[in-house]
């Protein structure tokens, strides 16, 4: 493991992009942390100095296939939630600010597609308010996102006048963690939940089921009593 401070234009940098995989759960975080981490920003801006927002563990990704045009991925093992607020915080900012360009030239791949990729659970919501091109509500019939909610909080909330942009990205930072390859990520994340403010118990059977081991050996024995028939 290699852990250092990053900065998030560290994290993405217009031609890295980072995944949410399949076993992690959906976008939970609410009112109360999207609240605090306003809070952090202001406070940021006022007192000029870095400020730790936490810790975020990446794995070495997959290769890019024919028409994807990133250098680098890499997985997102812990930290998807905190993540994804901040850039969904960043959007409504730069959109109040008129800075739309400079976001989407740091948080897109060379300008196009967005540079975090969620999970199934999340992809529709998150890209809908990555595509916003004004700081507008956006209507969320239920059962609704939490991501749509987070964008509207940021949208009635968030004071242009009281933040700057570039004080913020050169003085939040985070801890990142960097995995090898070969590193079991599933293993990895299942231990972080399972011993903080955890998934539930079915999330947790989710992960298990659909484990690398499990669909491996699912695999195999189909294929054994396919021969066996045969």
């Amino acid at each position: 493991m290699d852990a250092h401070k990053a900065l998030i234009t560290n994290i993405f940098n217009n031609s890295t992009l980072v995944e949410v995989p399949f076993f992690q759960r959906s976008y939970v975080w609410k009112e109360d942390l999207w609240s605090r981490l306003l809070d952090d920003m202001n406070y940021v801006v006022k007192a000029k100095k870095p400020h730790f927002l936490g810790s975020i563990i990446l794995k070495e990704g997959r290769k890019p296939v024919s028409g994807e045009n990133f250098s680098e991925c890499k997985t997102v093992v812990d930290g998807q939630q905190r993540i994804t607020t901040f850039l969904i915080f960043l959007k409504v900012l730069c959109m109040k600010l008129n800075q739309s360009l400079m976001f989407d030239f740091q948080f897109r791949i060379m300008g196009q597609a967005i540079a975090l990729r969620h999970g199934k659970n999340d992809i529709e919501a998150f890209e809908k308010v990555m595509a916003a091109s004004s700081a507008e509500i956006i209507e969320n019939p239920a059962p609704g996102s939490r991501i749509i909610e987070a964008f509207n909080f940021f949208v009635k909330n968030v004071d242009e006048k009281k933040l700057d942009i570039m004080t913020i990205l050169m003085n939040t930072q985070f801890v990142q963690i960097d995995l090898d390859a070969d590193e079991d990520e599933q293993q990895i994340f299942d231990t972080i939940n399972s011993l903080g403010v955890n998934l539930t118990t079915s999330e947790l059977l989710k992960n298990y089921f659909f484990s690398r081991e499990t669909v491996n050996w699912t695999v195999k024995s189909s294929h054994r009593q396919l021969h066996l028939k045969n």
